[in-house]
């Protein structure tokens, strides 16, 4: 439905016995820039970046925890690329497996391949730890149980263009890697839709430049960490969509606690509230339709809310 509605760019409102309304409630309606907020807020425009340099290198970083089952196997399809002008930065941080001694085994000696270490210092440090290892203009995120697509770096690299981010399709896959299901997408990239939860899914790559501008992944947060840096760097660029499945991504079967799901929630909220603040928009909130599903929110006007 709100892809109908985002194809009426004017809203009229129509006023009894002929009479034009040049004022009233209904004015703001008339230039309804996106469904996905509510009316009377835009986001500020963001910045324009110049087009990278032909061939740009890519860094293709891998956070590697407790994965020595599959890292192989991940390395490998990164290192299967058609693209040819990249780099591999796995960093281990701090497993208590033999992750660490796999790599080493299968990879030491591959000139392509950067492996590091570093007592545990979770997702975002873990991160911006292989992401300093590389020196690639152009950075793509692996999850060290995960795989890519032979032609991932080639479709992505040749779609990103002035933006700063590219992103592809993916599709799920059991632990022995059968598959699941083709995943799930949404089809138009939008500022608007990313505020209200993550949306930008793998595979996904990014300039180095812009990484840099936005400081990096936060490494304070437990969780939530990708929706945090994708939202950070939405609001200094714009991002394109690749409908092209070129990611498989294991599903785990782990159990997650109460806790750590408050936690997401927690997290979830303070990244849109982080983002709402960094933009300048203190008139509007974070507003929960149903409780039993909390991290599905809109955007609300609080303007007229009623103290109770």
């Amino acid at each position: 439905m709100l892809r109908v509605l985002k194809k009426e760019k004017f809203w009229a409102t129509p006023c009894p016995f002929g009479l034009k309304l040049n004022y009233g409630p209904l004015n703001n309606a008339m230039n309804w820039e996106n469904r996905e907020i509510p009316v009377g807020l835009s986001l500020p425009a963001v910045r324009e970046w110049p087009e990278l340099r032909p061939n740009p290198k890519v860094t293709i970083y891998i956070p590697a925890f407790n994965a020595s089952e599959y890292v192989v196997e991940c390395v490998e399809s990164a290192l299967a690329q058609s693209y040819t002008n990249f780099e591999v930065c796995v960093h281990d941080d701090g497993s208590t497996d033999d992750t660490l001694q796999v790599l080493n085994r299968h990879f030491n000696q591959d000139g392509r391949v950067r492996i590091s270490s570093h007592e545990n210092l979770g997702i975002g440090g873990a991160s911006n730890k292989a992401i300093r290892n590389g020196s690639g203009d152009l950075i793509l995120q692996l999850d060290s149980d995960d795989i890519i697509e032979p032609d991932c770096l080639e479709s992505l690299v040749s779609a990103i263009g002035v933006n700063v981010c590219a992103y592809g399709n993916f599709r799920r896959i059991e632990r022995d890697g059968t598959l699941i299901d083709d995943g799930w997408e949404e089809p138009e990239f939008s500022r608007e839709r990313l505020l209200r939860s993550m949306i930008v899914h793998p595979p996904r790559v990014f300039r180095r430049d812009a990484w840099e501008a936005v400081g990096g992944h936060n490494e304070m947060l437990t969780n939530a960490v990708d929706f945090d840096f994708y939202t950070r760097l939405a609001e200094i660029g714009t991002m394109i969509h690749v409908r092209k499945i070129l990611y498989s991504y294991r599903i785990l079967q782990t159990s997650t606690s109460r806790t750590k799901e408050d936690m997401q929630t927690k997290n979830t909220h303070d990244v849109i509230r982080s983002s709402l603040r960094r933009q300048g928009i203190d008139a509007f909130d974070i507003h929960i339709p149903n409780p039993k599903y909390p991290r599905r929110v809109v955007i609300q006007d609080t303007r007229f809310n009623q103290s109770e």
